[in-house]
Formats: structure tokens, sequence, C-alpha cells
């Protein structure tokens, strides 16, 4: 989390879920039990009505992927509010069943490799992969007489506000999957959305480089160790040649595999780019023109320090966890 962005702010449904399930067993106790399992019992029974009305307020799950094409919306905000919630934005959320079958494979390895003997290995690819949650605001609303509602990340639109939505139209209402200010260059993502697949690839690609040159130099320098004399010219060149050849090579390997399978919140990302007429949608990556947006401003004097009552509400240095960029 950030500075200005607290834990404590965003309401996590699925706790409340559990703490309401417990607080019914507890009440289960009242009748018999030991004295602090009757004491529970009574806690419990305060507890149920808050817990029950918290719940009321959660808002419909995020529709991943949408089923329907995007379409851009734009128009004046006529209602806005927003709930802070704790949501489920990860690539598993897009195939849950595909998921689901993924670890049943694994729980059957897992099994096999028990049976054969190797329990540590065993032991390792039986663990379930957690669910992962993100802040996110939920955000309800009306533009041109139709009502939206959506999970986004950090959003700081407000009534009267001009915005561009990228949204899929579901019987009577839009749900929304990004909304973007034309004038302040400004959009809220569904968390997780942040760039098209070649510029995933690009940005992949510049990993690999640096991944490349640093154990370039790592073996470069354990070679120069105590055996300068023996690292000719010839060598160095076949080092080099080795390494830029390894490079290469691991860049056309994760270019196919990622234009054969590309992540669905890439996807995701590209169709909202698509729908709001983003030029070269493959090629967007948000965190890079955020971050030259900002170093522009840092250059400019014009940086607002993100903590205060001005920077609150506009991209910081903290975009990457708030789902919140310059376009």
């Amino acid at each position: 989390m950030t500075k200005r962005r607290e834990m404590k702010e965003f309401i996590n449904f699925e706790k409340i879920r559990n703490e309401l399930s417990d607080a019914k067993f507890y009440m289960g106790l009242s009748s018999y039990g030991s004295v602090e399992e009757r004491n529970k019992a009574a806690e419990a029974e305060k507890k149920i009505p808050e817990l029950e009305a918290l719940l009321a307020k959660e808002p419909p799950p995020p529709e991943l992927p949408p089923k329907v094409p995007l379409i851009k919306v734009t128009g004046t905000l006529e209602e806005f509010s927003v709930i802070k919630v704790w949501g489920y934005f990860t690539d598993r959320e897009y195939d849950p069943e595909g998921f689901a079958r993924q670890e049943k494979r694994a729980q059957v390895g897992a099994l096999l490799l028990a049976i054969a003997g190797n329990a540590a290995a065993a032991a390792v690819t039986s663990q379930s992969r957690e669910r992962m949650s993100d802040p996110s605001d939920f955000v309800r609303g009306k533009i041109n007489g139709i009502p939206f509602h959506g999970w986004l990340g950090m959003t700081n639109a407000k009534v009267g506000d001009y915005v561009e939505l990228a949204v899929a139209p579901k019987d009577n209402h839009y749900v929304v999957y990004a909304l973007a200010n034309p004038y302040t260059r400004i959009i809220s993502m569904t968390p997780r959305c942040e760039c098209g697949l070649d510029g995933y690839i690009k940005f992949g690609t510049k990993v690999n480089h640096g991944l490349t040159l640093f154990l370039f130099l790592m073996t470069l320098s354990f070679m120069l160790y105590g055996n300068a004399e023996k690292v000719t010219m010839v060598v160095f060149l076949s080092l080099v040649f080795i390494f830029i050849l390894v490079d290469v090579l691991f860049y056309f390997k994760g270019k196919n595999l990622e234009k054969k399978d590309p992540k669905p919140t890439i996807l995701l990302a590209e169709r909202i780019f698509i729908a709001l007429g983003f030029p070269e949608p493959s090629l967007v990556d948000l965190n890079i023109s955020t971050k030259k947006k900002l170093k522009g401003l840092k250059l400019q004097g014009k940086y607002v320090d993100p903590d205060s009552d001005e920077g609150k509400n506009i991209p910081c240095k903290w975009y990457r966890l708030e789902f919140f960029y310059y376009y």
C-alpha cells in the first residue's frame, strides 16, 4: 500500500464473510459449552447485525474478461460514488475453471511424486497458489442518463467532470473498465491492466538486456579474478559473442511465447486502449507514459508532493500500486 491509500481504508468483504460465518458458529454454542464459549456466543450475537449490514453493501464481482466488445462513452458525470474495496484481478480471475484444472493436475502430480518417494518435490508441487488481492475503487455513477459501475484503480473523478469511459453495455447499464479525463490526461484502469502486448514485450526485452549484461559482467569479473593474463582478446570477443547470442535467443523465445499465449490482463488492456481510440494500442505502456510525465514535472519544478492536499488526487510515484496513470 501507499502512504496516501492506507490498508484500513479498504473493505475486505471476504474477511467479513468469514467473520460472519464464525459468529454464527459461536451462536450455536449459546445453550451449551464452557463459560468462555458462551461468552463468545454473546459477543457474536452483537456482531452479526453489524457484519450483515456491511455485507449488504458488497458490490457485484468484477466481470473478467468482458463478454461483449468494449465501447467508448463520453460525457459529463451526473452521479459518481466510490467504495474502496479489496478485489481480485490477477490472471487466474479471467479463467477460474482453467486455473482449477491446473491446480488439480498439480495435486495429481504431487501425489505421483509422493508415491515415487520424492516427498520434498511433492510438497512443493502440492502447494496451492494463493489468490492475490489488490486495493481498488468500486465506482458507481451515471453518464448521459445511463447508470454504470465497475472496478478501477485509484480515481479522482467527481460529478461534473467530462470523462471518457471504456465500457461493456449490459442490459440497461454499463460496466466500466477504464475512466479517463482527456483534459488532465489521467486514466484509472482495471487493476493490473497497464500495457498492450508489444509494450509488454518491449519492457521484457529491456529487462532481458539488463539481466544478460549483468551475467556477462559477473562472468567476466570471475574470469579476470586471479586469471587476467588468460583472458585474451579472443576469449573476450568469444564471451561477448556468446552472451549476444544468448540475449537474442531469449528475446525471440520470449516474444514467441508471449505472442502465442498473451496474459489476459494484457489482452483486456489492449481492448480498453482500442475502445478509447489510443494510437497503436498494442504499444501503449502506461507505466512508461506516467514515468515520463512525472520526470517532466520534476524537471519543470511542477511536481507536487503526493501527500499534500494538492497532490493526493493525481498520479505519483506509486502509480504501479494504485493503477492510476498519465497517458
